[in-house]
């Protein structure tokens, strides 16, 4: 049985929305995944911050 069967294959835009430099899930496997992951640790987004104030990084 394949384990990700019951999840339906939605683009990454349904599941997470950018605040600025902040990663934020819509969905509860967005949510979810932002929190496992850890994406919005203290120094990620503030790694995040400066390539955006170098304009090296998008969040769209």
């Amino acid at each position: 049985m394949d384990a990700a069967a019951p999840f339906e294959k939605l683009p990454r835009q349904v599941h997470f929305f950018w605040e600025a430099a902040i990663l934020r899930g819509k969905t509860p496997v967005g949510s979810a995944t932002v929190e496992l992951l850890r994406i919005n640790q203290p120094e990620r987004v503030d790694h995040r911050r400066l390539l955006m104030e170098l304009e090296a990084w998008t969040s769209s």
